[in-house]
């Protein structure tokens, strides 16, 4: 995150309007919380079903199988909206 801050705080400090515009715009929206928070729910969630998405590219992936795994990434999940709160404690104290 903090490679794209600065590319975005440099880019708002160009002469050309349209850009520095668009990047004040995109620098304002990244640092807010809700953001934040959402980019790393998207990445606990990517970061449970990558195992499923790579197995459902392969050739050989047989339908019991890609149904386990299926299964397995909506077991984590699960789990996951289950301990809500201790999850999301964890997510808010990572993001602050």
């Amino acid at each position: 995150m903090k490679a794209v801050i600065d590319c975005l705080e440099v880019i708002a400090q160009w002469p050309d309007r349209d850009s520095s515009a668009g990047a004040n715009q995109l620098l304002n929206s990244v640092k807010q919380s809700k953001f934040l928070i959402s980019l790393h729910v998207a990445g606990d969630i990517f970061a449970v079903s990558l195992g499923l998405c790579r197995s459902l590219q392969t050739e050989n992936l047989d339908l019991p199988e890609a149904l386990n795994l299926a299964d397995d990434v909506l077991a984590v999940i699960g789990e996951m909206r289950a301990n809500a709160e201790s999850v999301f404690a964890e997510l808010f104290a990572t993001v602050a």
